[in-house]
């Protein structure tokens, strides 16, 4: 016997919340390339999810969608759709978002990697990697040796081959690069 549709509960929608809100900013701020906009693409899915009631659940998939959608809503009503075209922050076709969605579901898994090692690893390699600071930057920077900066580097980079294998983590950075 089948039960009517399933409704999402606040509770739902608020584990919901803490999931995914962060991976759903960083590929909003993807497309439009304003994180506060990005903000309020997303926390307005989130509220349009509540106000409606949404039946049965809500996947990751549907978000991407319905953030996409969002995202698409506000350069409409921003009239700015030809800024963004011209400026390439638009791709037409839907690989394209599909791409993105690939690239921060890889951001997400590299950003938790990261903060699994020790702090001076990390930080290293996210003005090395993320920032693109050369040693002799991050040196200055924290007020370190370039030999101490060179070490942690290395470090947490043996830590990471610990952690994944070297094809995963050879494909995400060049994969990553690529973008």
């Amino acid at each position: 016997m089948k039960s009517g549709p399933r409704f999402m509960t606040a509770d739902s929608t608020e584990s919901l919340f803490r999931q995914y809100y962060g991976r759903l900013c960083v590929y909003a701020t993807g497309i439009l390339a304003d994180p506060n906009a990005a903000e309020d693409v997303v926390a307005a899915v989130f509220l349009n999810i509540i106000a409606n009631g949404s039946k049965g659940d809500v996947g990751l998939a549907y978000l991407y969608r319905a953030v996409k959608n969002g995202c698409l809503k506000n350069i409409r009503q921003e009239n700015t759709h030809t800024k963004y075209l011209g400026s390439g922050m638009i791709a037409v076709s839907e690989d394209a978002y599909d791409k993105h969605i690939i690239q921060t579901e890889l951001t997400v898994a590299l950003s938790a990697l990261l903060e699994e090692l020790p702090e001076g690893c990390s930080r290293i390699l996210k003005m090395s990697y993320v920032e693109g600071l050369k040693n002799a930057e991050i040196a200055e920077k924290l007020c370190i040796s370039i030999h101490t900066v060179k070490s942690q580097k290395n470090r947490g980079l043996s830590l990471l081959r610990e952690r994944v294998s070297l094809q995963y983590l050879l494909t995400l950075l060049l994969f990553l690069k690529n973008f």
